[in-house]
């Protein structure tokens, strides 16, 4: 699967496919940059498992998945009133190594969902259309449902590391939320 392919956890496969389901066009910028969008000292507050909330506004989300044979970035902004969350845009970007012992439907799967394979090398890159976007929701489960959730004192901020071991490779996700 494709989750093989770039030895990712089963959590960023659902956030990078299921969840976006997003069209195989070039991403607007940004490329790989896996900078943060603040630096986490500014974080004072961690949430306690389901404290965590968003006031009405605009922010913007950035996911980093960094792995042993792959790295990638998705970027999400979107408006939230009254609790609902509407995008706006959403890109992906991602690239790495493809593991020995790959099979071809493998391969063909990763193709079918819009990686280029170049030999032992796949990469992706996305855009949310205007209909993919209308459909997307709850791309911040992640704060929702994970533990250490660090924010700032106006809840303005947000970051969230996740961890995760799978056949022996370890891969991290850097959630990092701003309201705009």
């Amino acid at each position: 699967m494709i989750k093989k392919i770039l030895n990712v956890g089963a959590a960023a496969v659902l956030a990078m496919v299921a969840g976006m389901m997003i069209s195989c066009t070039p991403a607007a910028g940004g490329g790989n940059d896996t900078s943060p969008l603040f630096t986490e000292d500014e974080l004072t507050v961690e949430l306690k498992y389901g404290e965590f909330t968003l006031a009405d506004g605009d922010y913007k989300l950035k996911v980093v998945l960094e792995s042993d044979s792959m790295s990638g970035v998705q970027i999400y902004e979107f408006t939230v009133k009254n609790g609902v969350e509407t995008y706006t845009s959403a890109t992906m970007n991602q690239s790495g190594t493809i593991p020995e012992g790959t099979t071809p439907e493998e391969l063909e799967m990763a193709k079918q969902q819009g990686y280029v394979i170049n030999g032992n090398h796949a990469s992706i890159q996305k855009t949310a259309t205007e209909e993919e976007l209308k459909k997307m929701s709850g791309q911040t489960y992640a704060f929702k449902y994970g533990n250490g959730v660090k924010t700032n004192a106006e809840k303005t901020k947000f970051f969230l590391l996740q961890t995760y071991t799978e056949s022996g490779k370890t891969s991290t996700q850097k959630y990092y939320l701003e309201k705009k």
